[in-house]
């Protein structure tokens, strides 16, 4: 199966959790999607030549968004992708996507290289995937990591097992982008005590290293199914602590009763984020710090319907050639790709 992947940059100047008011069960790509929810899922193409990609904003938002032309082919063997982990190092840039047939299942991390964020070569080895957790889980989404002082690559990930059942984070590491890699024999990062907003799972990590110190942002979720975006810090990527209480949490209408997905980065002493609300618009947060956020504009920046004719999941945000650049998974309920948008962010 080919894919193909687009680029999403954002400019210009220089976010507690959802909280999910009903239970969520997993669907074949890797999403979760709400047992409530009746409406039928709007047919989309399954290829992205055929994907409307319009360049147009909501009205009113203060980011721009801009479609980027010119797709790129990817192969696959596997029905759906997400962008998994993308960093730029050693002069290249390398996409540890993940690959997965149903979800929640075995999934396999494959790694793209490219020179330019257009083309990309690559895919066709499995550098690791959920069989080789040394724990039991039924599947796995490694979605951030790092590159260390001594050249170790450092990929974290989440287990998902079911929506009644403890989710973790975990880490793999390796020497090399190619490997071999080797997972943790415990993880990085459990849920937290009873009481606490993620005392069930956590999920979703997104990892930042600002002066020797790792920022793990993630999505924690407790006992009443309510979730929150959490924030922990380690000085060797693998003994984290927790921030007490969320970093950022539904306060406005339109992001309904929960947040989830936060997407990081640092760019030029400002810390910008991405985050998913309920029915999956998109908002963005800036930060001075990493743990102090204020939302960048009251209103979604990105919704489907508006900048994209299907539906989207998984994303990823990165920092490449000194530019924000966010890939995002789109497509159906059986097929995925990834695609992108330039964003202009308003003047600090």
């Amino acid at each position: 199966m080919k894919k193909y992947i687009l680029v999403l940059i954002l400019s210009g100047c220089s976010a507690v959790e959802g909280v999910p008011t009903t239970v969520e069960t997993p669907t074949t790509n890797g999403d979760a999607a709400s047992t409530t929810t009746s409406a039928p899922v709007p047919a989309a193409p399954t290829t992205i030549e055929t994907l409307p990609f319009p360049s147009t904003t909501i009205p009113d938002t203060a980011l721009q968004f801009d479609a980027i032309g010119g797709p790129t082919l990817v192969d696959s063997d596997r029905r759906f992708m997400n962008p998994g982990w993308v960093v730029e190092h050693g002069g290249r840039i390398h996409m540890f996507a993940n690959t997965f047939d149903g979800y929640p299942t075995n999934v396999a991390v494959v790694r793209h290289v490219s020179d330019d964020g257009r083309e990309w070569e690559g895919g066709a080895d499995v550098l690791w995937e959920t069989r080789d957790v040394p724990w039991d889980t039924v599947s796995t989404l490694a979605l951030g990591g790092y590159v260390d002082g001594d050249g170790t690559w450092n990929m974290y990930f989440q287990t998902f097992d079911g929506v009644e059942d403890p989710a973790v984070i975990g880490r793999a590491t390796a020497p090399d982008p190619e490997g071999p890699w080797t997972v943790d024999p415990d993880p990085v990062l459990t849920p937290g005590p009873p009481g606490t907003f993620d005392d069930l799972r956590v999920m979703r990590p997104s990892v930042v290293v600002e002066d020797a110190v790792v920022y793990l942002f993630y999505v924690g979720v407790n006992s009443e199914r309510r979730s929150a975006i959490g924030l922990a810090t380690s000085t060797d990527g693998r003994t984290f602590d927790r921030v007490t209480e969320p970093v950022l949490f539904p306060e406005l209408g339109w992001e309904g009763s929960r947040l989830d997905r936060p997407e990081v980065i640092l760019v030029d002493g400002l810390w910008w984020m991405l985050y998913e609300a309920d029915g999956r618009p998109l908002g963005a947060a800036r930060s001075a710090d990493g743990v102090t956020w204020e939302r960048v504009d009251d209103r979604r920046v990105f919704d489907r319907g508006i900048q994209l004719d299907g539906l989207f999941y998984q994303g990823e945000l990165a920092v490449i050639d000194g530019r924000p650049t966010f890939y995002l998974e789109v497509g159906t309920g059986s097929e995925t790709t990834v695609g992108g948008w330039t964003v202009e962010f308003p003047p600090s």
